[in-house]
């Protein structure tokens, strides 16, 4: 199946793409742009606005497009409880998840159907990532594991997946609902509950887009990391192995310790790049490319579009430099 899938097509089932947001008015719209610059055209873009008090449940009704779906929570119901939502919502064989600060790039959804339908025996796949500064410059990308015995090689600590670029089958989401009652870290969570008796893999190319800046504060990163050693210390006494609660608990708070530090010493800027591998020239071309393609997309054609008359899919350019060939290159 190759990047021109259409509706009709045996070869092309239906993606549902997902993401829900909390007053994400200011990265809605290019969350939206991202999705519509697909190469991959056989999707259902759900959005759940979860209890918003800001203009981003008006900013995406206006957006008239017949592939687009919009819900609302009466209240901020969390995302735990979102995500269970968004999955019950969803028409599509498979379920995208996409975090509604960031953006993925044109090649994203066909290259992870391309490889799920070639692997029926994999659950979920993510894909590598781009980390974007706050001005949206690339400045580094991931190395991930694309095997599911190298994700899962520590799972006391971590799993080398990005929720923001799963993509799965929805009966495996439906089988794994996300915990609700957790508020963060869920995504470790439901790794944690599901690695052994899934098959997880990554795509090695950057199709995803990561506003780092966005989520690397201090708040954020503390209950996250306080959430992740009370339910890995649970869970690893569930099945009676007290040193891997032991080591997974204390790694949290050892974590949680450098953090603290690397924040009140001014180094939280070095701590940031210890995640990525800065590009090189001709990596950072692509990525830019690609970002610029997405933001270029007018959305405004959507919405004057004659009523009963489906908008003009906006298509990636053939010349555009790719970054799945770039990677791999």
């Amino acid at each position: 199946m190759g990047g021109k899938a259409t509706g009709g097509s045996v070869k092309s089932p239906l993606v549902s793409i997902t993401s829900a947001f909390f007053n994400a008015e200011s990265t809605l719209e290019e969350v939206v742009k991202s999705v519509v610059a697909q190469t991959y055209t056989h999707w259902e873009l759900v959005l759940l606005d979860d209890g918003s008090t800001d203009n981003s449940f008006k900013l995406v009704q206006s957006i008239c497009h017949p592939q687009i779906k919009v819900y609302r929570n009466g209240k901020n119901l969390g995302r735990a409880r979102s995500l269970n939502k968004l999955t019950a919502l969803c028409q599509g064989k498979y379920i995208a998840r996409m975090d509604a600060d960031d953006l993925c790039a044109p090649l994203r959804i066909e290259k992870q159907v391309e490889l799920l339908e070639s692997k029926p025996w994999i659950d979920l796949a993510g894909t590598g990532i781009c980390y974007l500064d706050g001005c949206d410059h690339p400045v580094g990308y991931t190395q991930v594991p694309q095997d599911h015995e190298q994700i899962c090689r520590h799972p006391s600590r971590t799993f080398g997946l990005c929720h923001g670029s799963v993509l799965g089958r929805k009966v495996w989401f439906e089988r794994n609902r996300y915990d609700e009652s957790l508020k963060i870290a869920v995504d470790f969570n439901l790794w944690l509950r599901t690695y052994q008796k899934s098959v997880f893999s990554n795509i090695p190319a950057p199709l995803y887009f990561y506003r780092l800046d966005n989520s690397f504060h201090i708040k954020k990163l503390t209950s996250a990391r306080m959430t992740s050693a009370r339910f890995l210390f649970h869970y690893f006494r569930s099945v009676k192995n007290n040193g891997a609660a032991l080591k997974g608990c204390a790694a949290q708070y050892l974590k949680l310790i450098i953090t603290i530090t690397a924040f009140l010493s001014g180094q939280r800027a070095a701590l940031m790049k210890r995640r990525y591998l800065p590009c090189s020239r001709k990596q950072r071309d692509a990525f830019q490319n690609e970002i610029r393609t997405i933001k270029g997309i007018k959305l405004d054609q959507f919405a004057k579009s004659p009523p009963g008359r489906p908008p003009v899919v906006v298509r990636r350019p053939d010349d555009l430099i790719s970054i799945y060939r770039v990677h791999l290159s």
